[in-house]
């Protein structure tokens, strides 16, 4: 999901509100992704009720095949800039998920961490 964090920035002469950005994942456990998309929604409306932040967009829902993750366990997070949130809110699935896309009927279990990052970078550079 992607955050948007307001903060406070003081300027010489007052005080500049500015925004900065999280990607952040979280584990689910789901039958399907639809319950996953589902347990996400809630999960970031709780969030933003214990914390002064919006959650802008719920990008993407993946599976993770691990009997012992827990719901609600955050497995990544980055605070990140205005232009890759624009990226992560534009439509696209994720790295992995934009790799798959340009790769179709590949195996991405093959892809190294830096095809998925040229991948990704590709698609950040694009209008």
């Amino acid at each position: 999901m992607v955050v948007e964090v307001t903060a406070d920035a003081e300027g010489p002469s007052n005080h500049v509100a500015r925004s900065v950005f999280e990607d952040r994942m979280i584990l689910v456990r789901a039958a399907d992704e639809d319950e996953a998309f589902a347990k996400g929604k809630a999960f970031a409306a709780d969030y933003e009720q214990t914390v002064p932040w919006l959650v802008r967009k719920i990008v993407d829902v993946h599976e993770v095949v691990d009997a012992e993750l827990l719901d609600g366990v955050e497995g990544y997070s980055a605070f990140i800039g205005q232009d890759w949130a624009d990226v992560l809110m534009k439509g696209v699935v994720s790295p992995v998920g934009e790799w798959k896309r340009q790769h179709p009927g590949k195996d991405v279990g093959q892809a190294t961490v830096q095809e998925i990052i040229e991948a990704w970078n590709d698609l950040a550079e694009q209008p």
